[in-house]
């Protein structure tokens, strides 16, 4: 099949909305698709020459085994994959997020924002997913700083100190 044939019926379906109008055209997923996060136009109602034309925010489509969107050759919509989102009732696929750090797992599947949400590797902690080590370094020297400066001020303060002749 050439590759403008599906949105050419794309298109002569949309006709055919304009011609005859919504109420026998437009037929929802719980009806007709696979899955419940989808639409599909099919003139007059045949389900079998519906046509996938959305999937649902966290959802991509997936052509059926002809590689067309005919929901009778099993064309679908699927959950976008961990790691991946798509925040609009489109045809697009679903894009990759970008948020989570390196040392990050993302945890979710049907993500509708770029922020996806993600766990830190175990040993890793915070909104960095830094070593656990490092952090309690950092606090260990946080603590330690203030205590050693004044220990310094004192031990100077002890040097200047003569002491009493009897």
């Amino acid at each position: 099949m050439h590759a403008r044939a599906p949105i050419l019926l794309l298109l002569a379906l949309l006709a055919h909305l304009a011609l005859y109008g919504h109420a026998n055209a437009v037929l929802m997923a719980a009806a007709a698709a696979p899955a419940a996060s989808s639409e599909c136009i099919a003139p007059n109602g045949e389900v079998d020459a519906c046509v996938l034309v959305a999937c649902d925010a966290g959802y991509e489509p997936v052509p059926g085994a002809d590689g067309t969107l005919y929901v009778s050759a099993g064309a679908r919509c699927r959950r976008c994959v961990a790691g991946t989102f798509k925040s609009a009732d489109t045809l697009a696929a679903c894009r990759s997020c970008v948020n989570a750090p390196r040392a990050a797992t993302y945890l979710r599947n049907g993500e509708t924002s770029p922020e996806c949400v993600y766990e830190c590797a175990p040993g890793r902690a915070g909104a960095a997913c830094v070593s656990v080590y490092l952090l309690l370094s950092a606090a260990a020297l946080t603590l330690a700083v203030p205590a050693l400066a004044r220990f310094w001020i004192a031990i100077n303060r002890l040097g200047r100190v003569r002491p009493k002749s009897h």
